[in-house]
């Protein structure tokens, strides 16, 4: 039996196919992009930013990148202003330009009188035959001196336990902590972690995670350290650990129906 089609579909159909023809009759691809030689009509050229910059907040000395890419053919001529003036890149040699167009930053410079790198950036992309696009702004800013508000302290940890060391910082410099066991920097794993205030976080424990430790933060001449902190790991695993003795004089109660294996810890 005959399947009957939704009213208005078939015209809905119709002109889709009257289009395309069209189209093809006047020598464009519908899909394409381009300007049609001697047709005299011209159609949409993709033009539009991948990528475009974002805040960032870094350290005096350290290296940033603002990101910029943008999608364009011919290839896009890309520059950028800072605090709404082109910036002069050939004469620049901390600042260059990447192959897909974001701004890098070898050292960023920063001192109390003297603050080049901090402000207002944007992406201009050109193409002579279409104009020109400009980016959102972003800003970059620079952190101050690093400060513990805590410091990591000596622990003890039992083969298998987990244990946490304190390193917290501004919430704006825990994305440049690091930490050191032994004076050689950690690399972090799924049993190790920095978390989201700075402090190192080491779980299901082991022999080889005895050690001294230290957090820092900032890179180069800004690098600071925080005190060291000795982790000790000690071999009893839960089953092997001494049981804490319960006072005598502690009352202890019994459910009925309950085992009386079953103690009630203070």
């Amino acid at each position: 039996m005959a399947t009957r089609s939704p009213p208005g579909s078939g015209v809905r159909v119709t002109r889709g196919l009257l289009a395309v023809s069209i189209l093809m009759s006047l020598g464009c691809e519908p899909t394409r992009a381009s300007k049609s030689a001697g047709s005299g009509i011209r159609t949409f050229t993709p033009f539009y930013f991948l990528t475009e910059p974002v805040d960032i907040v870094t350290l005096r000395g350290s290296p940033a990148v603002l990101n910029c890419s943008v999608h364009a053919e011919p290839p896009a001529k890309i520059e950028w202003k800072k605090d709404g003036t082109f910036l002069n890149l050939a004469s620049d040699d901390r600042r260059r330009l990447l192959p897909d167009g974001s701004l890098f930053f070898t050292s960023v410079v920063h001192s109390k009188h003297n603050k080049p790198d901090e402000g207002v950036y944007q992406c201009v992309a050109t193409v002579d035959s279409l104009g020109s696009i400009v980016s959102r702004t972003a800003r970059l800013s620079v952190a101050g001196l690093p400060r513990f508000s805590s410091q990591p302290e000596a622990a003890s940890v039992y083969v298998g336990d987990s244990v946490t060391l304190s390193c917290d910082v501004n919430a704006e410099l825990v994305p440049f902590v690091q930490w050191e066991k032994d004076r050689n920097l950690m690399e972090l794993n799924d049993r190790v972690a920095i978390l989201s205030n700075g402090s190192l976080a080491i779980s299901n424990a082991n022999e080889s995670d005895a050690g001294m430790y230290r957090c820092s933060v900032g890179s180069g001449s800004t690098q600071k350290y925080s005190e060291e902190a000795e982790i000790t790991v000690l071999l009893e695993t839960g089953d092997d650990r001494p049981w804490s003795s319960l006072d005598n004089h502690f009352p202890l109660t019994r459910i009925l129906g309950q085992s009386s294996s079953v103690a009630l810890c203070c």
